[in-house]
């Protein structure tokens, strides 16, 4: 009798995404509260997760994206410096994260309107 021995697929072979994706280097030159953060595509991949954190060992990070893109574009972020990591997804699993970026803020645009108050007794 022949006896069949089972073979567990690698990871690749199970389609499960292993390598994590490449973050770019953000381009945020004049410290803007506005920028975009960038990734390479793996293939295989169906989604990627971003997180962002204000401290660089990721000790409380906010997952800010999840999606098929391969960018996010930051508005509005607050004074400071801020760091992002990735990973790919698929139906088999996620990679690991990437290595980190960061982004430092260190102004932010506000509008300000002047309040007009026009009274009823004759004052402009």
């Amino acid at each position: 009798v022949e006896r069949l021995r089972a073979v567990a697929p690698t990871a690749e072979q199970a389609g499960v995404v292993t390598e994590p994706p490449v973050l770019s280097p953000i381009d945020n030159p004049n410290a803007s509260a506005y920028y975009a953060v960038d990734w390479s595509d793996l293939p295989g991949a169906t989604s990627y997760e971003l997180q962002e954190d204000d401290n660089p060992d990721f000790e409380s990070p906010v997952t800010v994206y999840t999606g098929a893109s391969t960018q996010f574009n930051v508005s509005g972020q607050p004074i400071g410096i801020w760091y992002y990591q990735v990973r790919a997804n698929n139906v088999a699993g996620h990679s690991q994260w990437s290595g980190p970026e960061w982004a430092q803020v260190s102004w932010e645009w506000r509008v300000c309107l002047p309040l007009v108050l026009r009274g009823s007794a004759g004052v402009p």
